[in-house]
């Protein structure tokens, strides 16, 4: 028996922090003001990845150094990216936290001066409660 890659995703930058999914949840959906739901995109197979990438920079004739911070939701099974999003003016340390369907981490922000904690949460499109599966650990 062999194992053989099924997919492959380029970051282009080392990985400074990562985290697995955790499912334990409630309630799968989140009712609105409106009365309209929003299903929570539960999968167990969810990882996060923070890379840091670094790049020079040419404003006004002076060269810098300047990094990002990506941080990256990545369907384990697939290889499909759910989610990214870059921070400029960031770079670690990053601590990542997951649960449910909600990403919470932390970087350093070059241009404040300070960590600063971004969070997002992942719904699912056009869902109907028909067929839905509640996944729980």
């Amino acid at each position: 028996m062999r194992a053989e890659p099924v997919w492959k995703v380029s970051l282009s930058a080392p990985i400074v922090a990562y985290t697995q999914s955790m499912i334990n949840t409630n309630t799968p959906a989140r009712v609105l003001g409106d009365k309209s739901i929003l299903y929570k995109y539960l999968n167990p197979n969810m990882v996060i990845l923070a890379s840091e990438k670094k790049a020079y920079t040419n404003a006004e004739g002076k060269q810098s150094l300047s990094s990002q911070v990506v941080i990256t939701a990545i369907d384990a099974i697939t290889g499909s990216i759910m989610h990214r999003t870059v921070h400029k003016s960031a770079k670690g340390p990053v601590a990542i936290t997951q649960a449910e369907n909600w990403v919470v981490y932390s970087y350093w922000s070059t241009k404040a001066q300070r960590m600063e904690v971004a969070a997002f949460e992942l719904f699912i499109r056009d869902a109907t409660w028909e067929g839905y599966v509640l996944l729980k650990h």
